[in-house]
């Protein structure tokens, strides 16, 4: 399982033999079963999470006790608290296993020797906080300048099968509308 990760970094920095077998025993393969929850609200989250295997989601819940998913992971996707890993603050969001899932985990502790050690490591986290940077704002504009059905048909795009892999209302939860909607869509959809 750590080699998946090992093959993630190499798609964006170059790693050498000697600093692969440094990073290595610096990762932790944790196995979740489905519904088991990986992050709860108010807790510091202090591992960056690769999802190895299976479909996760993150999700926050307002004061009336509403779930809102703000983010949905698949196998080589990063899933996370950004914000409280950064400032070292309680979770604002909930992190599950939606299947059976296998995450590596990273801890802050030993992504900062790590830092230090393999320079490229550094330059790979640059990389994907300046991408998931641009992806935030581009969902956060298509929010406000796209309907219902284009978010949905990009979301199919984008991510072939994810329809098949969470269930409707986590899928209507992160396109921010009912699942009564996403059904409507599904079938004018599929009529088309």
């Amino acid at each position: 399982m750590k080699d998946l990760l090992i093959e993630h970094f190499r798609e964006m920095v170059p790693l050498s033999d000697e600093e692969i077998s440094i990073i290595l025993p610096h990762l932790e393969v944790k196995s979740y079963k489905r519904k088991e929850m990986i992050l709860h609200q108010g807790q510091v989250s202090k591992h960056m999470r690769f999802v190895a295997k299976g479909a996760v989601h993150a999700f926050t819940v307002d004061e009336k006790g509403n779930e809102r998913t703000v983010q949905l992971a698949l196998g080589n996707w990063w899933i996370n608290d950004l914000y409280s890993y950064l400032t070292e603050t309680p979770s604002l969001k909930n992190i599950q296993a939606v299947e059976e899932s296998t995450l590596i985990v990273l801890h802050k502790d030993s992504l900062e020797t790590l830092y230090k050690e393999i320079p490229a490591l550094s330059e790979f986290w640059r990389l994907k906080f300046q991408n998931a940077y641009v992806a935030l704002q581009e969902r956060v504009y298509e929010s406000n300048r796209t309907d219902a059905m284009s978010k949905y048909e990009r979301l199919l795009k984008e991510y072939p099968g994810i329809d098949q892999r969470f269930p409707q209302f986590m899928l209507a939860s992160y396109l921010g509308i009912t699942v009564e909607y996403l059904s409507y869509l599904r079938r004018k959809r599929s009529i088309s």
